[in-house]
């Protein structure tokens, strides 16, 4: 059944057991996603030959992994199973290869290693021989009975999955025993590694060993093998999930079981998972504040300005409304000159100067939120009907916004209308803060695709939104196909 390894531990303890391991489970593989997305985050720099990350660069683009990777797990079975047999053949080619090549001529240590202190400190008894073997073995071979977590979703599952467990277990779990062999015995100065004083060991080995030049298409491989574990616990965690609102053991489950789309997939258990990982990520990060605007945020946590709720809160609203509004803005735009070619065909006679405008419109007409929540502070009279204080009231912004008492023809796309008085930002002291950048974002992304390409064509028969996104009104689709 779905959920796997929960539902053994509770047909074999009972349900509080059960409840138990499965609630161990599924947060391991949460806080697996937050400490893979932060990992796979360090590898960039020596990839892209720049600078190493700071603790906050790396911190944000380890949430913006999680992001992507959620999203990329919203888009159904197909896009999965394609993502990770990639994923997976880039790790088993790339790995026994780059094992192979450090264990013939990079090698530094001899096996010793495994039942000495590893040269960390003569008294370093926690770290004894015995017990780096045992958490070599151990976390080598964790995690390849995932595959029991999909269960419902597999065609024929009593004779599939066996195979899938037996082929993970022995061809993924032998290659990763080998090359984090060849890793530790590979490794330049083994006593900084086991004191922490080498930040990235894996990729500094690598680049010490073969150079690096030759180390980037290695790292490459690496990195796509920890997307693949990326993806795996993602989906296992919120299938977990699902199994649990299935059976009505967390709360919100009634919202949580609901399944989504043609494919009846389990979008909310999917967003909630990112959402989770996202926290431990953000929660991690206020250990190492820096100077930047997420470093003050976790500071006023500390001295009691907020609470851990309200930091979380915040973090969460500044990465999703400084990027997912704008480049769902961008898209929804792109969409609407794609449907209005003869507004694509006037924005390119003067781009810088239509740019503003044709922003201003394209948020009219298709806002990336389309409606918003707001909470009474007194009893409010409207249409005849009484609103309580402290009731939640959800308005809806894309109807207000074609409003024919304010505009004049309100279904028509006219990027040359002024004034725009819309309201897709919201208004008084709750209006958008990052609107100036939005906006200026849009303007720059529209004037140079107007100055590119002289026109686009919809790509795709339909268009899919996602339901459910991490606010109930964020108007995203799936994706934008374009020919030129």
């Amino acid at each position: 059944m779905e959920g796997g390894s929960y539902q053994w531990a509770r047909r074999l303890g009972g349900r509080n057991f059960g409840w138990a391991a499965g609630w161990s489970y599924m947060w391991t593989w949460t806080i697996g996603v937050a400490s893979v997305s932060y990992f796979m985050a360090g590898l960039l720099p020596p990839l892209l030959g720049i600078d190493p990350f700071t603790v906050t660069q790396q911190t944000f683009v380890g949430v913006a992994l999680i992001v992507l990777v959620t999203l990329l797990n919203m888009l159904g079975p197909t896009v999965l199973k394609l993502v990770t047999r990639l994923c997976l053949v880039a790790e088993v080619v790339g790995s026994v290869f780059l094992a192979f090549v450090l264990l013939l001529s990079h090698r530094e240590h001899s096996l010793s290693i495994l039942t000495e202190r590893a040269g960390a400190t003569p008294h370093d008894f926690a770290w004894s021989g015995l017990f780096l073997a045992i958490a070599l073995i151990g976390y080598t071979f964790s995690g390849y009975e995932s595959a029991c977590s999909m269960a419902e979703e597999i065609k024929d599952p009593a004779r599939h999955l066996p195979k899938i467990m037996i082929y993970a277990v022995f061809a993924l779990g032998g290659v990763t025993l080998l090359s984090s062999l060849a890793l530790l015995l590979a490794v330049p100065d083994l006593p900084k590694v086991m004191l922490g004083q080498v930040t990235d060991p894996a990729a500094d080995t690598i680049v010490a060993a073969l150079g690096a030049g030759i180390a980037k298409p290695f790292l490459v491989l690496i990195l796509l093998a920890f997307a693949a574990t990326l993806v795996a616990s993602h989906t296992t965690a919120s299938r977990v999930l699902w199994s649990f609102a299935r059976d009505g053991a967390v709360p919100a489950s009634e919202f949580l079981v609901r399944l989504s789309g043609r494919s009846t997939y389990p979008i909310r258990c999917l967003a909630t998972i990112g959402a989770l990982s996202t926290v431990v990520m953000l929660s991690a990060f206020s250990n190492n504040p820096g100077e930047d605007i997420l470093s003050l945020i976790a500071a006023g946590e500390k001295k009691g300005v907020y609470t851990r709720p309200q930091a979380i809160s915040v973090a969460i609203t500044i990465l999703l409304a400084g990027h997912e509004t704008t480049l769902t803005l961008i898209t929804n735009g792109l969409r609407l000159f794609i449907q209005h070619p003869d507004q694509w065909d006037l924005l390119r006679t003067d781009p810088d100067g239509l740019a503003q405008k044709a922003v201003e419109e394209c948020l009219r007409m298709e806002p990336s939120l389309v409606g918003i929540g707001r909470c009474t502070t007194r009893d409010v009279e409207l249409s005849s009907t009484v609103i309580p204080a402290d009731d939640v009231v959800y308005g809806i912004l894309a109807t207000a916004n074609r409003d024919p008492r304010v505009f004049e023809a309100p279904e028509s796309f006219d990027i040359t209308r002024f004034p725009n008085r819309h309201v897709s930002f919201g208004g008084g002291i709750h209006h958008c803060l990052g609107a100036a950048l939005a906006r200026l974002e849009s303007q720059i992304a529209f004037a140079a695709l107007a100055k590119r390409f002289e026109r686009f064509e919809l790509a795709q028969p339909t268009i899919d939104y996602l339901p459910d996104m991490f606010v109930h009104f964020m108007h995203q689709p799936t994706e934008l196909n374009v020919a030129w």
